[in-house]
């Protein structure tokens, strides 16, 4: 019935329609066609049968309406229209309606019109795209609206049942009869290879747009989509393998796997080269060698205590990269050192090409003060060089101390002779002494600069004098040379002293003041001729001791060795104290030995 219907003629429309009761007289086909509404009848008849060819019939309507009109205007009399038009009105209301009913269901209208509308408007045909209500349709240029699949200018599109363009995700039917999920852009065009949806990528075939799962390789790299949802993955992964197995794996933030040595995470990892594998344990890597820890595959960085495929254990220190340090290398702010060939960390000395360091226990430098098999030495606490000579170095208890070490670098005690000098250091904590120290067999002075002092020196506001050889503090009197005396008590200061000139004065001044008027009237005015002797410790006595002769002859004729007894008249021994100037007569000479 349908193919039909589609061929049908002009004529014949005209005869289904009147067959049907629609059209019920010539007068008023012609009234219609006049006023247009008989085109709309033909082609409401003509949706009823076929709508592709309503279209297609519209054109031959118009035609066929228009050379109607024409040959009326020939045929009937301009008063018999206004005529026909009275008889018209006269045989109805006024609202005379014109209906078409469909083949299927004649109680349903198509067109409906009034016989009062000087003209019947035509519905609008659409064609192309049309937004309605939001939603978006197409209409081919037949006006058929579009449903499913549809290719338009190259691209395909998916339209609901309800005509409604979809957008994203998308389960439709394929030809073979199954279904594929696919993803239509905000244009609504089919999307195809890498592409980012709400946030994610996928991997829509590049030919039939079918969401791609698992592995796959784009541009000539590895990607892995998920199984289930096709979603892109990153970062670590476990995927299977094809001889069965698994592998464990790194995608980069573009999706692609990643090769070689990679940094993830802030983490160092190695994978194969060739496969992408996560590699574990010892890996040498542009000729350096690297650790991969054995659990998650990360680069060990820093120090490190690694077992050997020999079984055999070594510490280690691994850079920032993960490459196996050699030499000096800084971990943390710390220096240690690795061996050149092997990388093991060395503890103990090391000596390095400008000095000798130390390296602790834990293979770090060490630093200042250090006591190392019951030895004390000392490193730079900065450099970290063994310290030779003399160092200032910190008390624990505050301040600083001075100590010297010797060239091996082990801390002196005691004497040490330096550079041609004498010093001491302090048995115990090997402080540099200054001052005087109490040494087995000698009282001895240092100076500021620790050095030994000899001879006479200022001690303060004191005088002592230090042996010149020995250097050991001397007391008791001594003779400098010529008129030049010292005297040092048993605390080894010096006491100022008179000298014989002095002394005779206060030998005068006492044997004055002692003499009897007897001695005095017989000595009349003869003169006291004095005489010194050299200053004399004497025994009992703290003290040197002045002896001054007093004499006087009977011709006043000066004393000598050649003078007689009989011409001395008076004659006296008087002892001076050199120190507090003490006069006594000295009636048994003791002191003249």
């Amino acid at each position: 019935m349908i193919e039909e219907k589609m061929n049908l003629s002009y004529n014949q429309i005209i005869e289904l329609i009147e067959n049907r009761g629609e059209v019920y007289n010539s007068f008023e086909r012609r009234s219609m066609m006049k006023k247009g509404l008989f085109t709309a009848a033909v082609i409401a008849a003509m949706m009823m049968t076929q709508p592709v060819m309503a279209q297609e019939v519209v054109g031959q309507t118009e035609e066929i309406v228009a050379q109607t009109e024409e040959t009326e205007q020939e045929d009937v009399p301009e008063s018999s229209e206004s005529d026909m038009a009275e008889e018209y009105e006269g045989t109805s209301d006024s609202q005379v309606r014109l209906t078409v009913f469909s083949g299927e269901n004649n109680e349903m209208p198509i067109v409906s019109a009034d016989s009062t509308d000087k003209e019947v408007q035509q519905p609008e045909k659409k064609t192309g795209w049309q937004t309605e209500e939001g939603k978006t349709y197409y209409y081919d240029e037949n006006g058929n609206q579009s449903v499913g699949e549809k290719k338009i200018e190259g691209k395909w599109y998916y339209f609901d049942k309800e005509g409604v363009m979809q957008t994203g995700f998308q389960t439709i039917p394929t030809k073979n009869g199954g279904t594929k999920k696919v993803c239509y852009g905000a244009d609504g065009a089919i999307l195809y290879g890498k592409q980012k949806v709400d946030e994610k990528w996928y991997y829509l075939h590049p030919i039939t747009g079918a969401v791609m799962y698992g592995e796959q390789k784009i541009d000539g790299k590895w990607h892995y989509f998920e199984p289930t949802t096709g979603v892109m993955q990153t970062g670590f992964q476990t995927i299977a393998t094809k001889n069965g197995g698994k592998k464990r794996v790194c995608y980069g933030d573009d999706g692609a796997i990643l090769y070689g040595k990679q940094k993830v995470d802030e983490k160092w990892y190695y994978f194969h080269p060739v496969t992408g594998a996560v590699m574990y344990g010892e890996q040498k890597i542009d000729g350096k060698w690297h650790y991969c820890d054995r659990q998650t595959g990360a680069m060990a960085i820093g120090i490190q205590t690694i077992t050997m495929r020999n079984g055999v254990q070594k510490t280690v220190c691994y850079g920032a990269d993960g490459a196996m340090g050699y030499g000096e290398q800084k971990v943390n702010g710390r220096w240690y050192y690795c061996h050149p060939v092997t990388g093991a960390i060395q503890i103990g000395f090391v000596k390095l090409p400008n000095k000798m360091v130390y390296y602790g226990a834990d293979g770090a430098m060490c630093y200042g003060e250090q006591k190392i098999n019951g030895k004390w030495y000392y490193f730079n606490t900065v450099t970290g060089a063994m310290r030779i000579g003399f160092q200032t170095v910190p008390v624990k208890t505050g301040g600083t101390k001075t100590t010297y070490y010797g060239s091996d670098g082990t801390m002196r005690y005691g004497e040490q002779k330096i550079n041609g000098k004498w010093y001491y250091f302090h048995p115990v904590t090997g402080a540099m002494q200054i001052g005087f120290v109490k040494l087995p067999k000698k009282m001895v002075y240092y100076g500021t600069d620790g050095a030994m002092w000899y001879g006479r020196q200022q001690v303060g506001e004191d005088s002592y004098y230090f042996h010149p050889v020995t250097g050991a503090m001397q007391t008791g009197l001594f003779n400098f040379g010529g008129d030049v005396w010292g005297f040092y008590d048993t605390n080894g200061k010096a006491h100022s002293m008179i000298d014989a000139n002095t002394a005779v004065q206060y030998a005068h001044e006492f044997l004055t003041d002692s003499l009897s008027e007897d001695e005095k009237n017989e000595i009349g005015d003869r003169y006291v001729q004095y005489f010194s002797d050299e200053l004399k410790m004497v025994a009992g006595l703290a003290n040197p001791q002045y002896f001054i002769y007093a004499v006087v002859t009977k011709d006043n004729s000066d004393f000598d060795e050649n003078t007689e007894d009989s011409n001395i008249l008076f004659m006296d021994v008087m002892r001076v104290d050199a120190v507090t100037k003490e006069c006594v007569h000295d009636y048994d000479h003791s002191g003249d030995n």
